[in-house]
C-alpha cells in the first residue's frame, strides 16, 4: 500500500475518494509514494503525443 500523508494540504484528513485516487495513481505508475506517482504521471503525459484534433460535428441546417 502506498505511503499516504496523514493530512491533505488543507490540514484535514483526506476522504476515501482522495485516498482511492492516490492508491490508483501509485498502482498505475508503479510507485509507492504519491509525490513520486505524480512526478511519474507528469513525465508520461509530457512524453505522450498530442491528441488528434476533434472534428467539428455536423453543421446545423438553417431553417
Amino acid at each position: 500500500m502506498p505511503a499516504r500523508p496523514a493530512t491533505d494540504a488543507s490540514g484535514t484528513d483526506p476522504g476515501p475518494g482522495t485516498r482511492d485516487l492516490a492508491y490508483t495513481l501509485c498502482v498505475s505508475t508503479g510507485t509507492r509514494d504519491v509525490r513520486q506517482a505524480l512526478e511519474a504521471a507528469q513525465r508520461r503525459l509530457a512524453a505522450a503525443p498530442a491528441p488528434a484534433s476533434v472534428a467539428a460535428g455536423p453543421a446545423l441546417a438553417a431553417d
